[in-house]
């Protein structure tokens, strides 16, 4: 049930979610640092693993859809976001 003025809540692609992986692609990492755009980069290809190359490349998390030009932007403001919300 979704109260009055309230969004429904999405379980892909939440802040919660992204925020899980970048936590997971961190650790990853450490000690190196990724700054803002890195971690974009890296959580868009997370979720997309199929536009890799490769033969054992394993599926996308997410379906592949057409006309995804303008994902990197708004996953950008979502990989910020969510690192703000896991910092909390």
């Amino acid at each position: 049930m979704i109260s009055e003025g309230r969004q429904p809540s999405h379980p892909f692609n939440s802040t919660l979610e992204t925020g899980i992986r970048a936590v997971m692609l961190l650790e990853a990492f450490y000690p190196r640092q990724c700054d803002l755009i890195e971690m974009t980069w890296l959580d868009h290809l997370v979720v997309h693993t199929a536009d890799l190359d490769g033969e054992d490349v394993p599926p996308s998390l997410h379906p592949d859809l057409p006309n995804r030009t303008g994902e990197l932007f708004v996953r950008r403001q979502l990989v910020e976001k969510s690192l703000r919300i896991m910092q909390q």
